[in-house]
């Protein structure tokens, strides 16, 4: 009696200090302590601060597969020597078809597509606390004209709520919907501004501040002015954005490097019979869009002594860079910081022809 007698007078702001650091599977079971407890728990306030605390504790969800065949498939979270093998939910597995790509981790829940195309069968999962959601399916239907879907997955700071963006590509023509958690449901967006950029699918989006971003090609046939197409989670708007000018032979990445927008630029894998008359890229370069126009690139890093048949495919936390290195019938997961050299850490031995993915996960209390 007396310790509890302690821990109802003991002020709010402590015990929210005290119940932020602990991990999802401990607050879960503190749910039931009492009312207040409870409602403490599911307050938004509580839940950002802990969100806040936790991403300071970031995970490497790896999604791995076999790319031929698509089998032998894993999703894991690593972090540091620890590597666990996830369980993929009953509703998500009695409705697989394939096995399921991630569209993107935030704020502690990942987006799920499981259709074979056209990204038409979409869940949201927060992996600590197990809950899922199916979606509603999208309203912009296939064509028999050629067409392409490209999906983004972020959080809207402002209204609190997720949103997943789906992109199609009809020919020549381009339209968009969005999905909102707070709605339930997905919305036309009318005045697209990009029909003159056609978006690659396949590709994640990144997401920075209240921004959906993708790679994206200029209009026309023998256009390839490459761009950045934004789409802006509060107001709906979407935004072209000119890349730097860059060699058309370098491939290039987008990511969430250091709190900005960052753009990778890597050498293009060809044989070096295309490229004899003149010089071929072979730098690793990172260039950051400004904050202040929202518009300009700068230059802030510059590696000329990296391997061919090394290229990003995404970031752990906020400062490594994730590497895959292909060679002979083997390949090599590397963790490599661009501040410190071309120093790198291989972290895992891949099979030549095993594929993956790799995003940023944090623990929350989010609910989808």
């Amino acid at each position: 009696m007396a310790a509890n007698s302690s821990a109802s007078s003991m002020p709010e702001t402590i015990i929210k200090d005290i119940l932020s650091r602990l991990p999802v599977k401990s607050l879960v079971r503190f749910k039931s302590l009492s009312k207040p407890i409870c409602s403490l728990i599911h307050s938004h306030d509580f839940m950002a601060a802990h969100l806040c605390l936790s991403s300071l504790k970031p995970t490497l969800l790896v999604r791995r597969y076999h790319n031929p065949t698509g089998c032998n498939f894993q999703l894991t979270l690593v972090r540091e020597s620890l590597v666990n093998d996830l369980d993929i939910p009953n509703d998500v597995v009695s409705a697989l078809r394939c096995f399921p790509k991630i569209v993107g981790s935030c704020n502690g829940v990942v987006c799920l597509d499981i259709s074979k195309c056209h990204a038409a069968d979409l869940f949201l999962w927060n992996l600590a606390t197990r809950e899922v959601k199916r979606l509603p399916k999208p309203t912009i239907k296939s064509s028999p004209l050629p067409w392409m879907v490209t999906l983004g997955f972020g959080y809207d700071h402002k209204n609190h709520e997720f949103n997943i963006v789906r992109l199609v590509t009809l020919d020549d023509d381009t339209k968009a919907e969005v999905y909102k958690t707070g709605t339930g449901t997905w919305d036309q967006i009318e005045d697209l501004s990009i029909t003159s950029c056609a978006v690659s699918g396949g590709q994640q989006a990144v997401s920075v501040n209240g921004e959906l971003h993708w790679l994206a090609l200029g209009g026309g046939l023998f256009n390839l002015r490459r761009y950045i197409v934004s789409f802006n989670m509060g107001d709906n708007k979407f935004r072209q954005i000119p890349a730097p000018d860059l060699p058309v032979d370098c491939c290039l990445k987008l990511m969430f490097y250091k709190k900005s927008l960052t753009l990778a630029a890597y050498p293009l894998d060809i044989p070096d019979r295309f490229v004899r008359n003149r010089k071929a890229f072979e730098e690793f370069d990172l260039w950051v869009l400004g904050e202040e126009d929202g518009s300009s690139w700068s230059k802030h890093v510059m590696i000329d002594s990296l391997v061919r048949f090394i290229f990003p495919i995404g970031v752990w936390g906020d400062d490594k860079i994730m590497m895959k290195r292909i060679g002979g019938n083997r390949s090599r997961l590397i963790l490599f910081d661009p501040m410190v050299g071309d120093r790198a850490e291989t972290l895992q031995e891949l099979g030549g022809e095993d594929s993956l993915d790799v995003f940023t996960y944090v623990e929350s209390l989010m609910p989808v």
